[in-house]
């Protein structure tokens, strides 16, 4: 009885195998990599930005014309972009369409499979219950006529042998 209280104890936390964990590994250098990837990135932003304020404040007409184009063709490349996602998504919903409309139908096959199969089941059911009512009648009517062939047996016998035997 001791053995098996302790084995059904819960295992203690200090009898557990040590896995070695990768919260202690040092990724320094990757770390560092990445943020200066974002510095530079935020550093180019916002000069680009500066350059284009300065050529619309001091800029020549022809830079100021050439920085139009150039934001025109991004707001182009924008609106594309934009249109090309919204295309994207119309497909994905008339894939998603089509799915469900095929899951809907394939439901609906279902469901109406099932209704025959419970159909046919409640039909085969009260064909069994009719069988057993007429096999019930069936027996009735033999147990009556027993009850008058035994009831007229016995007047019969009275009437035969009308006084009694002692």
């Amino acid at each position: 009885l001791a053995t098996r209280f302790v084995e059904m104890q819960r295992q203690s936390i200090l009898n557990r195998p040590i896995r070695r964990s990768r919260a202690n590994v040092e990724n320094l250098d990757v770390e560092y990599e990445r943020e200066q990837a974002r510095l530079r990135a935020k550093t180019d932003a916002i000069t680009s930005l500066e350059d284009d304020r300065k050529v619309e404040l001091f800029g020549t007409p022809e830079q100021i014309a050439s920085l139009r184009s150039r934001r025109y063709a991004e707001m182009e490349e924008q609106l594309q972009r934009k249109v090309e996602v919204k295309e994207k998504e119309k497909e994905a919903d008339v894939v998603l369409a089509q799915q469900w409309t095929e899951q809907l139908e394939q439901s609906e096959a279902a469901e109406s499979e099932y209704q025959l199969a419970k159909r046919d089941f409640e039909r085969q059911i009260l064909e069994e219950n009719l069988k057993l009512i007429e096999y019930k009648r069936q027996m009735e009517r033999l147990q009556r006529d027993e009850e008058i062939e035994a009831e007229r047996t016995h007047h019969e016998f009275a009437r035969r042998f009308g006084s009694s035997l002692r």
